[in-house]
């Protein structure tokens, strides 16, 4: 995302703000996609790609998620 960004930024937005809306729950919190950890704020929270770019997974809104910072971290490219 940080790459798309630094090309188009605009597109870059559109594709996190997706992200983000797609992971609010019953209740307009943002919901890790792996623990399932709850926030009401975004800061606690990163844009993951679902496949990997290195394993051929796109930046679009299908292959993105939300994870918290720690569930990010353990993930890596798997």
């Amino acid at each position: 995302m940080h790459e798309i960004g630094k090309v188009n930024p605009t597109l870059e937005k559109q594709l996190r703000d997706a992200a983000f809306e797609n992971a609010k729950n019953e209740n307009g919190e943002y919901k890790c996609a792996c623990c399932k950890v709850t926030d009401k704020s975004r800061v606690y929270f990163q844009v993951d790609h679902i496949v990997p770019m290195n394993k051929g997974g796109k930046s679009v809104t299908d292959n993105l998620q939300i994870l918290c910072r720690e569930c990010n971290g353990n993930k890596g490219d798997r």
